[in-house]
């Protein structure tokens, strides 16, 4: 049995249809799945680099309150000679700053993709305040310096976060 030319024409016609339908969706789930692997990484990034900022500003604000309450011990002592209560204090008082500034020089590295340009400068001119040595410098006037250094840097460090992840 022969079909008439018109129905020839009608199943070619289906055909196209159902072919294009299927290419068609296909290439929508292809794109949405694009998009949303997309939007999955620059979210991951995000976070990541809220994360780094957090820490950094973390870290500085250790290093500022462990400063300050180093400025209060040494404005308390008296002009008699340490005790050892007096020098386990100043030895965990020095750990806890190594570790703050090894984990800042760490994030520094390990961070260098995920910071700003602003962000990094900032920290930079914080290990250099700290590292400045002044001549005839006495202890209580270096820690109020270095103290001064710290919350500056972790102030301008939150701005430029607020900046950089778009937070008010």
């Amino acid at each position: 049995m022969e079909l008439p030319a018109w129905a020839g024409s009608l199943w070619g016609f289906v055909g196209t249809v159902a072919g294009s339908s299927v290419i068609g969706s296909c290439l929508g789930a292809w794109l949405s799945m694009r998009f949303a692997y997309r939007r999955f990484r620059s979210e991951r990034w995000w976070e990541k680099k809220a994360e780094t900022y957090q820490k950094l500003v973390g870290y500085l604000t250790d290093i500022y309150l462990g400063l300050e309450e180093d400025v209060e011990y040494i404005g308390d002592l008296p002009d008699e000679p340490p005790t050892p209560e007096d020098r386990l204090r100043e030895k965990e008082g020095v750990r806890r700053f190594r570790e703050a500034k090894e984990a800042l020089r760490r994030i520094l590295i390990e961070g260098f993709a995920l910071l700003s340009p602003t962000a990094k400068d900032i920290i930079m001119a914080f290990f250099k305040e700290y590292e400045r040595r002044i001549e005839d410098e006495d202890p209580y006037h270096e820690f109020m310096r270095c103290a001064a250094a710290a919350k500056n840097a972790a102030m301008k460090l939150q701005e430029e976060m607020k900046a950089q992840l778009g937070v008010t």
